[in-house]
């Protein structure tokens, strides 16, 4: 994962072929997959951050042990990568290619 973030940050979310020629050990379909699943999921970290942010400025009781554990964690460098407005823009394979043998 860590060969991954690092060929994101390098080559872009667009360049799927890059990074997998980067990491190694994956295809460009398999990249893909992993970068749809990595932004859903840090979408729904932002959502879940801004919720707590919203109940906690309405004086809301946060989850205080969630608290507590957000604040003893780093920021991993997957929370400061930017998300694609659009995670369409993440190239597909061309259906209308035939299928490597």
């Amino acid at each position: 994962h860590a060969r991954f973030l690092e060929a994101l940050e390098k080559f872009g979310p667009k360049e799927v072929r890059a990074i997998s020629q980067y990491v190694g050990s994956r295809t460009t379909t398999q990249v893909r997959t992993h970068a749809q699943k990595f932004y859903l999921k840090l979408q729904k970290e932002e959502k879940l951050a801004a919720e707590r942010a919203a109940r906690a400025a309405q004086g809301q009781d946060v989850d205080a042990e969630g608290a507590a554990r957000g604040a003893k964690r780093r920021r991993s460098r997957s929370s400061r990568m930017q998300m694609p407005e659009d995670l369409s823009s993440i190239p597909r394979r061309d259906s209308s290619r035939p299928k490597p043998v």
